[in-house]
């Protein structure tokens, strides 16, 4: 009897629906990040650190956006895997780098700003980083994500 191979089929990112749903992803990752941000902030760790009024009360709107980011991370991650995206750590990876410590910045600004700047910065970033990872080598890939990592720090931030 003569074997049947069936070719695997891709579900990587190349159609424009498929864009659509990477950007749809990384806006409601951004509204998570934004949500959990505040709720870490007011409810965990304010009390914490403002009890006893302590030096570093100020800094607690940045400490938990780097815990939301880093959560927002993992639920980015999940949607990227969801939508059949190639190396779908990377993404997430590259935009919390890139965001590191950007709570402190949003946290002057007025909500609808934060809200929009906070997703326009998570939907580019998303599809920057989902476009880089469609790199064929890992380690290029990977090297890629870093220059335009400290290149994008570097312009954006100082």
């Amino acid at each position: 009897m003569a074997k049947v191979y069936k070719k695997p089929s891709s579900k990587y990112i190349g159609a424009m629906y498929n864009w659509l749903f990477v950007a749809l992803s990384a806006a409601a990752t951004a509204v998570i990040v934004l949500v959990l941000n505040w709720l870490i902030s007011q409810y965990v760790l304010d009390p914490l650190l403002c009890k006893r009024m302590l030096a570093s009360c100020g800094s607690s709107y940045g400490i938990s956006g780097n815990i939301a980011a880093i959560a927002g991370g993992v639920i980015g991650t999940i949607l990227l895997l969801r939508l059949g995206v190639r190396r779908a750590v990377l993404p997430p990876i590259g935009l919390i780098v890139l965001t590191w410590d950007v709570a402190s910045l949003y946290q002057y600004l007025r909500w609808p700003e934060a809200v929009i700047s906070l997703i326009a910065i998570y939907v580019l970033g998303f599809i920057l980083f989902v476009w880089i990872s469609r790199i064929r080598s890992l380690t290029i890939a990977i090297a890629v994500s870093a220059v335009v990592v400290i290149l994008l720090r570097l312009i954006l931030f100082i």
